[in-house]
């Protein structure tokens, strides 16, 4: 295996330095992916079907220490507080969606932003599933880097994925996924599912009403992950291939 590394131009503010560890999905994910309840339910999805993988690798020397330091401060401990440790105050359930209201915008938005285009830029073998075109990990690295939004693009939907009243407690191997015309990349942490578009939404008036805006209000829908063709054929294929892991359909 190639060794990554430590040092060289940093693909962020593009200057010599040497990298840090960096956290290609953000340190709260991953440390309950870890050590939470969901450690053994991590599963690899491809368009051939599932297969079990053991939770590791997502950490990598991938920025310089300004620049991983500034996305930690600036946008992944917002990320946390708010999708983690919400003040009841600010939580509004509508049916089937949870508000969250008074949401930092720009800093939940160049979250959802960085850890797409971290996940497409690693070497990792985890991230093999998560791999855009050069042209769009440009735009998003020059959106991060100067701290732009882009409203207009990559509209970024949350779900909380549910097993009958339950929270789906598993993670999933990030993923690229196509619906037609649509394009999406799909993350999974701890039942909190992640879709951010790519291709094929512009035409889209879901995606437009329920992605997250400026309004500064998130709305979280609730879905049944089996309800989810993809999901329920792959989680189908694992169950039945893997029974004495105790995944059951």
């Amino acid at each position: 295996m190639t060794a990554i590394p430590t040092s060289g131009i940093c693909p962020l503010c593009n200057t010599q330095q040497d990298f840090i560890k960096s956290h290609i999905i953000s340190k709260f994910n991953a440390r309950k992916m870890h050590k939470g309840k969901a450690k053994g339910d991590v599963v690899g999805v491809s368009e051939t079907g599932t297969t079990p993988i053991k939770p590791g690798g997502h950490w990598q020397h991938l920025l310089c220490k300004s620049c991983d330091h500034a996305l930690g401060n600036d946008t992944e401990n917002m990320a946390a507080q708010i999708m983690y440790h919400a003040d009841n105050s600010i939580l509004e359930a509508e049916d089937e969606v949870c508000i969250l209201k008074g949401v930092d915008y720009p800093s939940m938005r160049l979250y959802g932003l960085s850890t797409l285009w971290k996940m497409s830029i690693s070497s990792l073998p985890y991230f093999d599933f998560v791999s855009l075109t050069e042209e769009h990990n440009e735009k998003l690295k020059v959106a991060i880097h100067t701290r732009q939004t882009l409203d207009e693009d990559y509209p970024i939907v949350f779900s909380t994925l549910m097993v009958g009243e339950r929270v789906f407690s598993g993670n999933i191997r990030p993923f690229t996924a196509s619906n037609g015309e649509r394009k999406f990349v799909i993350l999974v942490t701890n039942g909190i599912m992640m879709q951010c578009f790519i291709e094929g939404y512009d035409t889209d008036r879901i995606i437009k009403n329920v992605k997250f805006n400026s309004s500064g209000e998130l709305g979280i829908v609730k879905i049944q992950f089996f309800d989810i063709p993809f999901f329920a054929d792959r989680f189908r294929k694992l169950a039945e291939a893997n029974k004495d892991l105790g995944y059951n359909v």
